[in-house]
């Protein structure tokens, strides 16, 4: 029996129904079988001027961070002066039996280059002892710990050192070699100004200029006041 319009019209309902159900895992499964074969879409790849740019924004954020770090934009050149106190423990034949030790005021300064972190430089100074004079002129390396406006350091040099002017019989310039180490910390109330203090401990070798064979050996510890530009 041929269905009635009533019941023909029933199912058409049901099957447009159920039409999109019935469809929707066809239609998946050809949207998987097109990943699978490759035609998705590619990856977008990174030009050359791209990556550049990446890199450079890269650095330019290190080197902001850094300034912030520190409260103060890059440094590369410093200076600074220096005025203080000197105690040498002198023990030498040349000098009499007894062993001198001597404190007197100190002055000298230094200039230099700054990487980053790390410093050299060249540094004089001159020691105004009772009985003599003690100068000295060294290569200098440092290191230094940014914290903010406060900012700790240590250094390390070694050079050429004088001594002149004992009131011994008999005494003549003493010439030689000196090694120093030294700590320090300075304030920067400024980007470009600091204002610090130094302490050092140094040994000396020294030798007549006469050329005979009378040597000596000795000692100092130098405190200082330090006033340093930076650019």
């Amino acid at each position: 029996m041929l269905p009635s319009r009533f019941e023909m019209k029933a199912y058409g309902i049901v099957f447009g129904l159920l039409g999109p159900c019935l469809a929707w895992p066809a239609l998946a499964q050809n949207d998987t079988d097109l990943s699978a074969g490759g035609l998705a879409p590619p990856e977008a790849i990174e030009s050359e001027s791209d990556r550049a740019a990446r890199e450079q924004q890269t650095e330019a954020d290190l080197q902001k961070a850094e300034e912030e770090d520190s409260g103060r934009g890059l440094e590369f050149f410093w200076l600074n002066g220096e005025i203080g106190a000197t105690q040498v423990w002198l023990k030498s034949d040349f000098v009499g039996s007894a062993d001198k030790s001597q404190l007197g005021l100190t002055y000298g300064g230094g200039l230099g280059l700054r990487i980053v972190a790390f410093t050299v430089g060249a540094r004089f100074r001159m020691a105004s002892l009772p009985d003599t004079q003690l100068w000295t002129l060294n290569a200098e390396g440092g290191f230094r710990i940014p914290l903010g406006s406060i900012e700790p350091y240590f250094t390390l040099g070694a050079g050429y050192a004088s001594m002149a002017g004992f009131d011994e019989p008999g005494f003549s310039d003493a010439r030689g070699l000196n090694v120093r180490g030294g700590a320090g910390l300075d304030y920067y109330p400024t980007e470009v100004f600091s204002l610090g203090a130094n302490l050092t401990g140094e040994f000396l070798y020294l030798a007549r200029s006469e050329g005979d064979s009378d040597s000596s050996v000795a000692g100092a510890g130098t405190l200082t006041a330090v006033v340093g530009l930076h650019f």
